[in-house]
């Protein structure tokens, strides 16, 4: 979506309702791990894991947010840094399927 937005490929009712959506859903799911009574080992080694990944995703969606008028090379490079960050999450999804 952010590389899409940034070659204006989309429309900004749009962009913001997918940008809200990820914000919201981010924020859900760190109140989720962070709020949450941890009851073992096991559970402190997936929360220590996961919390930072979904908390630079907030980060990077937040700073997407804020780009719109610092054009399109910036928000390129917040686009690659998403990319990342969600790769890294499905990996972590994945190793635990």
């Amino acid at each position: 979506m952010v590389t899409a937005d940034a070659e204006e490929n989309i429309l900004p009712p749009y962009r913001s309702a997918v940008l809200w959506q990820s914000r919201d859903s981010l924020a859900t799911a760190i109140s989720d791990f962070a709020g949450d009574e941890v009851p073992d080992a096991a559970a402190f080694a997936l929360r220590d894991e996961c919390l930072p990944l979904l908390s630079a995703a907030a980060a990077e969606v937040a700073a997407v947010s804020a780009a719109t008028d610092a054009g399109p090379g910036a928000e390129r490079a917040l686009a690659a840094k998403l990319r990342s960050t969600g790769d890294l999450l499905a990996g972590f999804l994945e190793r635990r399927r």
